[in-house]
């Protein structure tokens, strides 16, 4: 006749524990993660926060930064800080108006690269951007002491690391002006949308409706394609781009014109 088998006890105790245990870690774990922000908020006070927030972006960009709404930090699924409406002083000499602001921003940062030391973006969104980009007779812009000189670098601390690039970028409703006085260019673009993918190169794709010079006249333009940044400028470098559609558009006829390539669509540099 068969032993009866004897289930061992104490083994099953042992694994109601751990169960127990990883079931309280868990929970322990989400609460600090939803917990944490609110934490931080109180212990820092809102208004601090933001005078930490504006004064880290206006050293980072040399230009004054001033934050209108609420700053609060993201944990999930990165790190992160959502800035409410924003704006950016002008270049001196180029007014008192602000160059670029914004109704709503998130940026985030991935959280295991920094066990390595290395600072890699993990998303940025941007809503209801303006941005007035302008040049003098000149040739003095108001974004030069925005762009680093060919071959310098930025400073980071030392065992650090950098990663320039653009992961999951998302500009909606945003609205650009450009003046050129050395060529008498006047553009201006609205409802731009800006999407693209993750690493490098990256996938993209630009929507935007502009009006230029031509009095009554109008261009819509949709496009896709591929990019990568060059590493000395950190600017986008076209590696192909398809087009998708646009074309001009002129009030005084209900017809369109057929799509142009996308290599002629009037972009200024």
């Amino acid at each position: 006749m068969p032993e009866p088998m004897l289930v061992p006890v104490a083994s099953s105790k042992a694994k109601r524990r751990l169960l127990l245990l990883a079931g309280v870690g868990s929970i322990l774990l989400v609460t600090a993660i939803l917990v944490l922000p609110w934490l931080v908020r109180q212990a820092i006070g809102p208004l601090r926060l933001r005078a930490v927030v504006e004064d880290a972006l206006s050293e980072a960009l040399h230009r004054k930064v001033t934050i209108l709404g609420d700053v609060s930090l993201i944990v999930v699924p990165w790190f992160g800080l959502s800035i409410g409406p924003l704006s950016m002083a002008d270049a001196p000499g180029f007014g008192p108006s602000p160059m670029l602001s914004a109704a709503h921003t998130e940026v985030t940062i991935r959280i295991l690269p920094l066990l390595a030391r290395v600072v890699s973006t993990g998303s940025v969104r941007v809503q209801g951007l303006t941005l007035h980009l302008r040049r003098e007779a000149s040739g003095r812009s108001n974004w030069d002491d925005l762009t680093s000189p060919p071959g310098q670098t930025t400073q980071v601390p030392a065992g650090w690391q950098v990663a320039p690039q653009p992961r999951d970028i998302r500009v909606t409703g945003a609205s650009v002006s450009y003046l050129d006085q050395t060529t008498g260019r006047d553009w201006t673009f609205t409802d731009t949308q800006l999407f693209t993918g993750l690493g490098q190169p990256f996938n993209f794709s630009l929507a935007f409706r502009a009006r230029g010079p031509v009095p009554g006249a109008s261009l819509e333009c949709r496009a896709q394609g591929n990019a990568s940044l060059d590493q000395v400028t950190g600017l986008p470098i076209p590696r192909s781009a398809p087009p998708d559609d646009h074309r001009a558009i002129s009030p005084a006829r209900s017809s369109r014109a057929e799509p142009v390539p996308f290599p002629s669509c009037p972009i200024p540099p």
